[in-house]
């Protein structure tokens, strides 16, 4: 292959040696992950994510509608290795924020297929979104709120009255 020059962090040869030893064996394994690869945005990844995909045009455009109404602006610009699990909680706090629980999954969702792409293509050697637990929003639930007497019979009159069929089932 190529040769590739990488800094060392410390001075010391022993720290270098190691280094080396350490890419050498993810390179037999398979696992070695190119550094300049990492620099990716994720705006890039998320666009070769979506030509990718092969399924529904009506899906395509709602994958769509998230990158660009959500994911693309609050984490478009990061270079892919500087992505965090911690990234992934605080884009789904801020979804929280403004859509319901069952949205703001959809949009965590498809980010984490987009990192979890970026990890088959070998940007990145894993997902930041799997170490994540994104917390969502329970359903709020609306009281119900049951009729009074006054009501319930001012209903029956109106029933009895407009839709005398309908009487029997009350």
């Amino acid at each position: 292959g190529k040769l590739r020059w990488e800094k060392v962090p410390t001075n010391s040869i022993r720290d270098a040696q190691s280094l080396r030893r350490t890419r050498l064996r993810e390179t037999t394994d398979g696992d070695y992950i190119d550094p300049s690869k990492g620099r990716t945005t994720l705006a890039v990844v998320a666009e070769r994510w979506i030509e990718s995909l092969s399924c529904k045009p009506q899906s395509v455009m709602r994958y769509r509608a998230w990158l660009t109404g959500h994911i693309i602006p609050s984490l478009g610009s990061r270079e892919l290795r500087s992505l965090l699990a911690e990234d992934v909680e605080t884009f789904a706090e801020q979804l929280r924020d403004q859509l319901g629980p069952s949205s703001c999954r959809q949009a965590v969702g498809v980010l984490k297929r987009i990192l979890k792409a970026s990890v088959r293509w070998g940007y990145l050697r894993t997902s930041p979104a799997e170490a994540a637990q994104p917390q969502f929003a329970p359903q709020r639930r609306q009281e119900i709120k049951p009729l009074s007497r006054h009501e319930v019979r001012k209903f029956l009159s109106h029933v009895q009255t407009n839709r005398p069929h309908w009487y029997p089932f009350f």
